[in-house]
């Protein structure tokens, strides 16, 4: 008898039946994630410059969300990035191109970021927001591009090959013990500057490949080819043969002197004079002794090796070494490490907006050193150290010298 009133009114009845209640939105969780949808706290290298945020809640479909991009510091969390998009379901991620145009202050080479999403005024809250969670990138990874616009192509590339391989095995930061890059270099272009010229024609000039010392380490060379069975020696009196191994094949071996695992071209084994080129130090560079280019972005100090070919001929109780042909060429490692007498090695203060470089402090400059690159590479396990051999440099050359036939028998 109490209910009757409410089911014998059908007015009432419809009133409530078309009702429809506006539920407020609401997100349950956000946070970085990759290409492949996988939460993240890392912008790599190989990722572009898209950065992604996944977006999960309820009541979120053909609602316009608005997201603020956050970089955290020491002194204040500057918005750097603002967008809005309409969501279409509850579950869906949210990209943007985070290029090098937001990173216009300068500063530190390692940037954290966090982000803000508001909705319908209903929704104002922080995700990301503690050190855990943050969104980490590195600026180093703008270098190469950075590069390319000063011209500077081939230094470029070496820094797209370390930003490539994976950064997280113990020899990462041993270049001998990871595979060379032998296909890049050229002595054409390496001899294109100056200041290496003239080291590689000194070689030439002076002849030190046939100077005393290298008379000495080019006979233990030779043995060295025939205990490898690259060379038979002469028997007969008169006989001659041929000599110097330049076979570009990679092999992996022990170092004879310190057992670091090595590879290298199986010819750099049988190397027997060197040059050493040294760039300035970069303060000097600063102070005018030099300039900041492509040699010095890609090579920095380097060496010219030189391997040997000719003839060995036997007469009386000798061998006649003759030597007809030199191969020059460069060899340097290509890594981020640093030396005692040389700490935290600077390599200039980098605008990657404008893509300039300077050599002093100058406003919206980064401040970049071999410990940036360190820093990327254990943070991010990518970045790894190699060695660079240049093509062959061959020379057409006469020199002889003579050696007891018992010196190279001895092994």
């Amino acid at each position: 008898m109490g209910t009757a009133w409410f089911n014998e009114d059908p007015d009432i009845k419809t009133e409530f039946k078309d009702l429809k209640i506006e539920r407020p939105p609401q997100i349950i969780t956000a946070y970085w994630v990759d290409a492949n949808g996988k939460k993240t706290t890392k912008l790599l290298y190989g990722d572009d410059n898209i950065v992604r945020i996944y977006v999960e809640g309820k009541n979120l479909k053909d609602k316009e969300i608005k997201i603020k991009i956050l970089e955290s510091d020491s002194f204040d969390d500057d918005g750097i990035h603002e967008f809005e998009k309409t969501a279409t379901k509850d579950k869906d991620i949210f990209s943007f191109n985070l290029d090098e145009n937001i990173f216009d202050k300068g500063g530190e080479a390692f940037s954290s970021f966090y982000f803000n999403i508001k909705m319908d005024e209903q929704i104002d809250e922080e995700f990301c927001n503690n050190s855990n969670d943050y969104l980490k990138v590195s600026v180093v990874r703008y270098i190469p591009k950075a590069m390319r616009k000063q011209g500077w192509n081939m230094g470029a590339s070496l820094q797209e090959e370390w930003f490539s391989r994976i950064g997280k095995s113990k020899s990462s930061n041993r270049p001998t013990e990871n595979s060379p890059v032998t296909d890049l270099i050229t002595m054409n272009w390496v001899l294109g500057f100056p200041r290496a010229k003239a080291v590689y024609d000194k070689i030439i000039k002076e002849r030190t490949w046939i100077n005393e010392a290298a008379q000495v380490v080019l006979s233990e060379k030779i043995k060295k080819m025939k205990k490898d069975s690259k060379l038979v020696l002469p028997q007969k009196e008169g006989e001659l043969v041929d000599f110097g191994v330049f076979d570009p094949t990679l092999d992996t071996y022990k170092h004879s002197v310190n057992g670091d695992v090595v590879q290298s071209p199986i010819y750099d084994k049988y190397y027997f004079q060197f040059a050493k080129h040294s760039e300035s130090t970069l303060s000097a560079i600063w102070n005018g002794a030099s300039a900041l280019d492509d040699m010095f972005a890609t090579l920095g100090d380097f060496v010219f090796r030189v391997i040997g070919g000719g003839t060995i001929t036997k007469k009386g109780g000798h061998y006649i070494i003759q030597i007809t042909t030199l191969g020059i060429y460069v060899r340097d490692n290509f890594d981020f490490n640093d030396v005692s007498w040389k700490p935290n090695q600077p390599l200039g203060y980098w605008n990657i907006v404008t893509k300039e470089v300077a050599t002093t402090p100058t406003s919206g400059h980064f401040y970049i050193s071999n410990k940036s690159y360190r820093e990327y590479r254990k943070e991010f396990e990518m970045g790894e150290d190699f060695t660079v051999y240049s093509d062959i440099k061959y020379e057409p050359v006469y020199g002889s010298f003579i050696i007891p036939i018992s010196s190279l028998n001895k092994l």
